[in-house]
């Protein structure tokens, strides 16, 4: 094996490596990007002295004669140093064995794919030419919704693959409609596609292996792939007739090719970005930090210049802290003497109907005060709570009970949010008692 090769490296002066995407007996696949037409390119690249080299120089130029909107192109081939490359023509999108590895396509869109290919190979049959390894692997959906062929003549020169007959190939373009209606590869080539199953040697139909294959699609698959049991009965002989039949079944191409656009639209793959010489280059030397020449210190202990710093941080200064703010609390002791304006020990301005004392910030919220009537013993009305009876002191930064007593009125008191004024009970005047005399 050659030298090994990496990312960046550079091939005939022109196509950097950027990707390696597959390896495979002594063979790489890379994705490059082509510095002169400043273009993606996918380069097959083995050793210069393997026994395959000429065979894949010649398929090259065999696979280039061949033009054709279906097919990615071959753009260059050669030897340099120690490795034979071969430039084919880069797409974007999901090959066939992708699609299936979730489940079977539509009856419509696998037709209308093997349409595709079919086409591909009647143009290469007319000008004497064969794929030699057409499996699923090899065929391609893109993102702009055309069937691209991968690997024309070069992937069977690569495998070390014998030539193929146009009948081989015929049955190959048959099983890649079987793959696409079941999911399954009839054909002993490799793919990685699951095997079809088999019954006394026969493939077995499609319409055996899933439900609701339409009947013109089913009869084709196994008038081609089990000839040998039906020889009465009628296939197509070419790709060109089998291209025919699948497009009158599929109708409009136009409209396929759209839905495949419409299906990628919402893909959030990666593209190959617009790669130039300069991402890949070697970052440039670093100088080197110079070495520090100061004082060296002690470990764990940090050092200081004072000629440097200003020395003023450590010097105490000369004015007086200020004093400290008035406290905003309330006392919590009751040694003062009684306000002499309300009576009460907290000095809390209460009037006849709202209590408003001192908190923390100075100022308290208004509280009424609850009172009620009740009837005393000797049958008088008392009127507790309020005003001219004890009230409790609403000031929250007490830690005890401050009771006062506030001056009577004569006004009614506010209770609830409603006005009362307080009514005595008249005294039923006393009857007089006529005594009769005998």
């Amino acid at each position: 094996m050659p030298g090994s090769t990496r990312p960046g490296d550079v091939l005939a002066n022109r196509y950097r490596l950027i990707d390696l995407l597959s390896e495979a007996r002594f063979g790489r696949f890379w994705r490059a990007w082509d510095s002169v037409l400043s273009r993606p390119v996918a380069i097959h690249l083995i050793a210069a002295d393997d026994s395959r080299a000429a065979d894949l120089r010649e398929a090259a130029r065999c696979s280039a004669q061949l033009h054709d909107p279906h097919l990615l192109r071959v753009l260059d081939t050669g030897t340099v140093g120690d490795w034979c490359y071969v430039v084919n023509e880069w797409g974007e999108g999901d090959s066939l064995d992708i699609l299936l590895a979730d489940e079977p396509l539509s009856p419509r869109r696998a037709a209308w794919i093997a349409g595709e290919v079919a086409e591909l190979l009647a143009n290469a049959q007319r000008q004497g030419l064969t794929h030699g390894r057409l499996v699923p692997d090899n065929v391609l959906i893109d993102q702009r919704g055309s069937v691209k062929v991968i690997g024309f003549a070069v992937d069977a020169a690569l495998h070390g693959g014998g030539a193929v007959t146009p009948e081989e190939e015929f049955h190959d373009l048959i099983g890649v409609l079987y793959a696409g209606l079941t999911g399954r590869w009839p054909r002993p080539g490799l793919s990685k596609v699951a095997a079809a199953p088999r019954r006394h040697g026969s493939v077995l139909r499609p319409r055996q292996v899933r439900a609701g294959v339409p009947r013109v699609l089913d009869t084709m698959c196994d008038a081609v792939l089990n000839h040998a049991h039906h020889a009465g009965h009628h296939r197509p002989g070419t790709a060109a007739q089998v291209s025919v039949e699948l497009y009158d079944f599929v109708g409009d191409r136009q409209a396929m090719a759209e839905a495949e656009v419409e299906r990628n639209r919402g893909n959030t793959s990666p593209r190959i970005p617009a790669v130039n010489a300069l991402v890949w280059a070697p970052p440039p030397p670093q100088p080197e930090p110079e070495p520090d020449t100061g004082d060296e210190t002690e470990v764990g202990l940090p050092g200081f210049d004072d000629e440097i710093l200003d020395p003023e941080w450590r010097t105490p200064s000369p004015e007086p802290p200020p004093p400290p703010p008035p406290s905003r609390t309330h006392p919590s002791d009751h040694s003062s003497p009684p306000s002499p304006r309300t009576g009460s020990r907290c000095g809390c301005r209460a009037t006849t109907s709202w209590c408003r004392s001192r908190s923390s910030s100075g100022h308290g919220r208004p509280i009424p005060v609850r009172s009620r009537w009740w009837r005393s013993p000797n049958r008088r009305n008392r009127w507790q709570g309020g005003a001219g009876s004890a009230a409790r002191c609403c000031s929250p930064s007490l830690s005890s009970s401050c009771w006062r007593r506030s001056m009577p009125s004569t006004v009614g008191v506010t209770t609830h949010g409603t006005t009362r004024r307080p009514t005595r009970r008249r005294r039923r005047p006393p009857t007089a008692t006529t005594h009769s005399s005998k």
